[in-house]
């Protein structure tokens, strides 16, 4: 055994593992450093961390397939160092692959003077080589500043058996989490404890053309981060392409947040989530939510006290398998629909290739050649046997060889697909229309365009004092389903807050039971502005809801077209009111719908939609002094009046036309209705 961890050099251990004692590391501090970094910097392939040091930190391991085991109650703790400390300070540093850390190891920030900046471990950097499959077991991260395990550009990860208790940064700092993972593909994070942090029990990051496939969280308890943003689990994927993946088993007690997954733009399937006393605190302000998702899936979760409960913007993002394509599209630039006239802001484009041949993988970031087009692209992606290239010039062909440039890899394509993405679009793009970019005036015909739609449901909503459910910054037409939600709230319970120029494609609402135990609230309501093209409203339950079930439920011209379906409770109707203030004409989807004319500014006449047999809607004056006309369409009549006569509801009176034959509507059933019809 060495007297000291400086004087190493002519020494060989052949000792299995070799330890920090072995190389002069004492428990009262003497030779902690050099010893600790002696034993991670070596070559030695398995090494234990046998025991309590005191250390600087900034030790790194270099070595790849080392194994770093650490015996039962280890510690590594940061004390007060000499000079200046680093921005990033690191007590471990991984700058190898494979490496494995595994036991029950504590890093303790300590009297460490520089614990603000500090990092419990590290693996690898924003810059310079991408590491791969590290993993990081078993470790407890107390009172450091900037995260307690941060992983940056790396493959495959697996962080697990994460204790982190007092991860505060000051004051303008930049993280403050448990987990901070960026840039990284495929990580698998399990069975994270946060508590007492300063912002996110686990932060997945990437801003960038990054692939950012089979996302894995599964297992976090975060407690008492009351600190905006706060989260129990934070997703933040701007620009990623595609990123898939499960969020599952989150318990979020004394968050702003429970599980919050912005700018997603792909299907991250959200699961068992408990967000239980989420509350504002101190100076924070904005909104409290229980869930706060943009784009993706979202099952079986509970929320309770004081949360405005359910965020959800759906971003609507197109993507479009292209034929046909002249010239390359710029990033950026505007991209418009040539029979749609729609617009959207182009994200990227690439080539997906469905390869065979080598079971060999190229290396991310080379040159892709294919032989016979002699099209080249730099290799972004790949996954399984498909890769994603992005293109630099001409078109890759199926059943050409592709080659790589770095690692000369030939593997023998099987299709070559172009796509691009494109967001932001206010109308909708067609398949079989041509597209043009703006500045680069490339031309593509869509052959397919694909729109990954929102799901959420099954789920408990309890105790919102705000919105139950609130689908709000549409950023292109999307498509939303709601199934399978309980709850209660004090204020609304499903609100679309759509501004000017945001616009759904299709919202579906399905077996939805809210109640409220005050006497305000509008059951359910669309704010003027935005627009829904066509909403389905089915099993919508609010037999126990005491605030207004009319209202403004939906304002006149936000919804295009309408089907209702059974929903009990909605002020003795089976549908949902629209509430029609100005004069509408109706489409056939508005279908077992009641519609109203609460705050109509006079009288206002609205048409029906041709008599088609199955059609059913109703209509309720509810306003005290306004009129409904009720015009049919065409050459059409309704029963008990005459070709193009139109029915007269005054306040109070209502009525159920139905359409049993093409062209004609009859009065089925009628509340304090007089029989008026147009003299």
């Amino acid at each position: 055994m060495l007297s000291d961890g400086m004087t190493k050099t002519g020494y060989t251990l052949a000792s299995t593992p070799v330890t920090a004692s072995m190389l002069g590391a004492r428990g009262n501090g003497t030779n902690a450093t050099a010893a600790i970094s002696a034993l991670l910097a070596g070559s030695y392939p398995h090494v234990l961390i046998d025991g309590s040091y005191q250390t600087d930190g900034n030790h790194t391991i270099s070595t790849a397939k080392k194994r770093v085991e650490c015996l039962g109650g280890s510690a590594l703790i940061l004390r007060a160092p000499v000079g200046a400390v680093t921005g990033h300070h690191p007590v471990i540093d991984i700058a190898a692959d494979d490496v494995l850390i595994d036991g029950d190891l504590t890093i303790d920030g300590g009297s460490h003077a520089g614990y603000q900046a500090s990092i419990g471990i590290r693996v690898g950097l924003s810059t310079g080589a991408r590491r791969k499959r590290p993993t990081i077991r078993g470790v407890k991260v107390r009172n450091l500043g900037l995260a307690g395990v941060m992983a940056l550009c790396v493959d495959s990860p697996t962080i697990e058996d994460i204790d982190g208790y007092n991860i505060v940064t000051p004051t303008g700092g930049e993280f403050g989490d448990t987990v901070y993972v960026a840039g990284v593909r495929k990580p698998i994070v399990r069975n994270i404890r946060s508590a007492k942090c300063k912002r996110d029990g686990v932060v997945l990051t990437y801003t960038g053309n990054l692939n950012t496939t089979d996302v894995l969280v599964d297992g976090v308890f975060a407690d008492a981060h009351l600190d905006s943003p706060s989260a129990g689990v934070w997703v933040e994927m701007t620009g990623a392409r595609d990123p898939r993946g499960i969020i599952t088993n989150v318990v979020a007690n004394d968050c702003l947040i429970g599980v919050a997954a912005t700018d997603a733009n792909s299907e991250i399937v959200i699961s068992n989530v408990k967000a239980i006393g989420n509350r504002l605190s101190g100076s924070s302000a904005g909104n409290v939510f229980g869930v706060q998702i943009q784009s993706g899936r979202l099952d079986n979760w509970y929320i309770d006290r004081y949360n405005t409960a359910l965020q959800l913007e759906p971003n609507g993002e197109y993507q479009f398998a292209l034929s046909s394509q002249v010239g390359s599209f710029a990033i950026s630039e505007t991209v418009s629909g040539g029979t749609s006239g729609s617009t959207g802001t182009l994200r990227f484009q690439h080539f997906e290739i469905v390869i065979t041949g080598s079971t060999l993988d190229y290396e991310l970031g080379e040159t892709v050649t294919g032989g016979s087009s002699g099209a080249t692209g730099i290799l972004v992606d790949f996954f399984a046997n498909v890769l994603r290239v992005l293109p630099i010039s001409g078109t890759f062909q199926a059943a050409e060889t592709i080659t790589g440039g770095t690692s000369a890899i030939a593997k023998t394509a099987n299709s070559a697909t172009q796509r691009i993405y494109v967001r932001g679009s206010a109308g909708i793009f067609r398949a079989g229309e041509t597209i043009t970019g703006g500045t680069s005036g490339a031309t593509a015909v869509i052959a397919a365009p694909y729109q990954t739609p929102l799901a959420i449901g099954p789920g408990t909503l309890m105790n919102c004092s705000t919105d139950a459910i609130v689908v709000a910054n549409v950023v292109t037409p999307a498509s939303l389903s709601l199934s399978g939600i309980r709850g209660n709230t004090q204020s609304h319970g499903v609100r679309f807050n759509l501004s000017v120029g945001q616009r759904l494609r299709k919202a579906s609402l399905r077996d939805i039971a809210l109640k409220n135990p005050t006497s305000i609230g509008v059951a359910f309501r669309v704010t003027t502005g935005g627009a829904i093209d066509e909403m389905l409203v089915d099993g919508f339950d609010m037999t126990e809801w005491v605030g207004d079930g009319t209202g403004s439920s939906i304002t006149a011209g936000t919804v295009t077209r309408f089907i209702g379906g059974n929903n009990p409770g909605l002020q003795g109707t089976s549908s949902v009111p629209i509430n029609l203030s100005v004069n509408t004409t109706l489409s056939g989807l508005h279908n077992r719908a009641l519609c109203h004319n609460n705050g109509a500014g006079a009288t206002c006449t609205h048409t029906l939609p041709p008599a088609v047999p199955g059609l059913r809607i109703g209509f309720a004056g509810v306003h005290a002094t306004h009129v409904m006309n009720i015009e049919p369409n065409g050459t059409d009549t309704i029963k008990g009046g005459g070709a193009g006569k139109y029915l007269i509801l005054d306040p109070g009176e209502r009525v159920t036309l139905e359409a049993y034959a093409t062209g004609s509507w009859v009065v089925s059933a009628t509340v304090g209705w007089a029989g008026d019809f147009e003299l």
